[in-house]
């Protein structure tokens, strides 16, 4: 789905030079756009495993975001001006320019796509796998993780969650 004002963000970039980690959805979910804040999907286990992994610590959830900031980790999604479910999101050259451009400028030692589809559309392939992943996107290290939406319960594992964590 489109939001009503063209080419504007749905959520802003939770960024900043030189994070540990830049977490990548493909856009905001339905509920995240209404409520204006990440993973804010009921069942979506985002802050929950963040908190597990000890990423993050229990002053931090969807309420207050931009807190991930204090912990070197951002948040951005790569189609920015669109919302809903993944089959709903149309990823253009202009998507994958302008994340490249982001992670480039901002340089984080990793960028860890939140799933398998948003790395598949951003590398325009139709599988990758879990976990280190060979390409990188300017100097940063690309990370596939299982989709924390609670439409990916198939393939979750936290074992991918648990090395990345290991690497910050």
């Amino acid at each position: 789905m489109f939001n009503d004002g063209e080419n504007q963000d749905i959520l802003e970039d939770v960024i900043k030079s030189n994070l540990d980690i830049i977490f990548c959805g493909i856009a905001a979910g339905k509920e995240s756009a209404k409520q204006k804040s990440y993973y804010a999907g009921k069942g979506n286990k985002f802050w929950e495993i963040l908190l597990e992994t000890k990423l993050i610590d229990k002053s931090v959830n969807q309420d207050n975001y931009k807190k991930v900031l204090d912990f070197n980790i951002g948040l951005t999604d790569l189609v920015k001006d669109q919302f809903g479910g993944e089959v709903l999101i149309s990823v253009k050259n202009k998507d994958r320019e302008q994340l490249e451009e982001k992670i480039s400028e901002f340089n984080p030692k990793i960028i860890a796509f939140n799933g398998k589809k948003v790395a598949m559309e951003y590398f325009k392939k139709k599988n990758v796998f879990y976990g280190v992943y060979d390409e990188k996107i300017g100097k940063s290290m690309v990370f596939i993780l299982p989709s924390t939406s609670s439409m990916a319960n198939g393939s979750w594992d936290i074992k991918y969650w648990k090395e990345l964590a290991s690497l910050k």
